[in-house]
């Protein structure tokens, strides 16, 4: 237990300086004795910042990010700030219970199942962690500030705000993979998605279509471009990773991405729908990519995973990114990684945005299974391919699983 007592005093600019600026507290829980007369303390809810009343003899209690890891997502740790005053200084007296930062902790067995899967990895010594973090203004552990993530949600909700006539000018050729517009058609009994789209071509760079890249918002592209410099750094890092896990070289599948490897940006509105029941925002799928990083939407939650024959609702976590393995990871690890099926609800009464970007290998390098991954107790389960992402868009168009056409 740490005991923190603050004095804050009197400022004269409280509109440009915090007590204590925004971020969740490393502890399971902190207990706080606040001042008896002077109010500061603010938490975020649903995009508002609400302040904590005073009940003079009252302790407040707040639960910190290792609660929430413990209960599985099932209690949440806020993020709140202080602020300050312009004529009268105030005091707190705060109590923060840690775990022993020589133990590991992890989300208790009771709270994982098939309906809430396990959140949060074991973790030793958080509280460190989380103070670093926030120094430095990152959060969830991939390297991006929470600030930049919400300017990218900002850039994506105004693009779908203007005009129709603005967007459509960056619309698609009728079988164009890239502009602004839905699906291009395959097949006539094809069923399109409720949603409103624009895909970019974003490396390689020589690539680009820049008429297709909105000109409006007026920093849509310098935004873009760094939060896909920062997701290539995480799909990097990831890369070796999972090249680790299996005891391989650590560049067994950048390798076989290229030097020429693709990224496509796909930012999508999810308008309110009538009937959920029966229309999806994204039809049933799996990925023709490598590997997708998804930005949810912060508050609405769509996203939904097969898994033995049920679909579960996966969490929205505000600044978190979310990675889903595409099928060409599948064939590269020789089915040891699982390219998962998955879809996107509708919403009756709210809309939502996502951000998705998609990492595939050069459409003009082969890949297939890394030799170290087969042996006599695991086949060779899939041939070589070139391209594999526009077999896969038009099989799904067509009704057909893609990675059934390149098993062996």
């Amino acid at each position: 237990m740490q005991g923190r007592f603050a004095l804050y005093p009197t400022c004269t600019r409280p509109d440009q300086v915090f007590g204590v600026k925004p971020h969740s507290d490393g502890s399971g829980v902190t207990v706080l004795l606040q001042d008896k007369e002077v109010q500061g303390l603010h938490v975020l809810k649903e995009d508002k910042w609400l302040t904590v009343p005073i009940i003079p003899q009252a302790l407040f209690v707040n639960l910190g990010d290792q609660m929430q890891i413990l209960s599985n997502g099932a209690f949440m740790s806020p993020i709140h700030r202080v602020v300050t005053n312009r004529e009268r200084e105030k005091m707190t007296v705060v109590m923060f219970k840690r775990p022993e930062p020589e133990k590991e902790i992890e989300p208790v067995d009771q709270l994982v199942d098939e309906k809430r899967p396990r959140l949060y990895k074991k973790v030793k010594n958080y509280s460190t962690l989380n103070y670093e973090c926030f120094q430095k203004g990152l959060v969830i552990g991939h390297g991006i500030s929470f600030q930049f993530l919400d300017k990218v949600r900002e850039i994506i909700i105004k693009f779908f705000e203007l005009p129709i006539e603005e967007k459509q000018r960056h619309g698609k050729a009728a079988v164009a993979k890239e502009g602004y517009g839905l699906d291009s058609l395959v097949t006539e009994k094809q069923v399109l998605d409720w949603s409103d789209r624009l895909s970019v071509l974003i490396y390689p760079e020589d690539q680009r279509d820049l008429k297709l890249w909105p000109e409006k918002p007026q920093d849509f592209r310098e935004t873009i471009e760094e939060y896909a410099m920062n997701i290539d750094s995480v799909v990097s890092i990831l890369f070796k990773a999972m090249a680790k896990s299996l005891k391989l070289e650590e560049s067994s599948f950048s390798k076989q991405f290229g030097d020429r490897s693709v990224m496509q940006g796909r930012f999508i509105l999810y308008p309110t729908c009538t009937r959920p029941d029966q229309v999806f925002g994204v039809k049933p799928h799996s990925d023709g990519s490598g590997v997708t990083v998804l930005l949810q939407d912060k508050e609405v939650q769509g996203l939904q995973v097969l898994k033995e024959d049920q679909w579960l609702t996966v969490p929205v976590i505000p600044h978190a990114l979310f990675v889903n393995l595409g099928d060409q990871m599948q064939i590269m690890s020789n089915g040891v990684f699982k390219s998962p099926f998955h879809r996107v609800v509708t919403n009756r009464e709210r809309e939502k945005i996502t951000v998705a970007m998609f990492k595939r290998p050069d459409p003009e390098k082969e890949i297939e299974p890394v030799d170290q991954l087969v042996d006599e107790k695991r086949p060779r389960l899939y041939k070589k391919v070139k391209n594999y992402a526009a077999l896969n868009y038009e099989c799904f168009q067509k009704g057909l699983v893609p990675l059934d056409t390149v098993k062996i």
